[in-house]
């Protein structure tokens, strides 16, 4: 079974065990616990009690989310190694396969990559941020993390 988001739509709708095998899958690989919100997230809407097509829809899209966070991590954190790999293995073998920039452009309604940055920043730190103060050039990936160290 394949399960791709692409523009919001699936080839796929999972069931709740699939789900949780993909969410256990990256928590094992979650070293720094960046993307445990969007696992729990994506378990906790199949246990609302609400099982139609769009919560589904909704819980693998927290698990792209997870995974997009684990791969910008890594390349963060290591650049283009063993950890980026396995998390891919890891994506294949779910039936999760992500492609970043798919994802980033996914869904018009969801905000940019940047903009979540921002917000996330705003929360941890209690300061405003404008889009300035985040370079998202490909020189510098650790830009986020400079800002949090703030």
């Amino acid at each position: 079974m394949e399960v791709v988001v692409r523009a919001g739509l699936l080839s796929t709708i999972p069931d709740y065990g699939q789900v949780k095998e993909a969410a256990n899958a990256i928590i094992e690989k979650d070293k720094q616990f960046a993307a445990f919100g969007h696992c729990y997230h994506a378990l906790s809407l199949f246990g609302s009690g609400t099982n139609n097509s769009k919560t589904k829809i909704e819980a693998v899209k927290e698990l792209d989310k997870a995974v997009f966070l684990l791969k910008r991590l890594s390349d963060q954190l290591l650049g283009q190694s063993q950890v980026v790999s396995s998390i891919n293995n890891i994506t294949d073998e779910k039936g999760l396969g992500t492609d970043t920039l798919a994802f980033e452009k996914s869904n018009s309604n969801m905000q940019s990559l940047l903009q979540i940055q921002i917000s996330a920043a705003e929360k941890i730190t209690g300061r405003a941020f404008k889009e300035d103060d985040f370079d998202t050039s490909a020189i510098n990936r650790d830009a986020t993390k400079k800002v949090f160290d703030y």
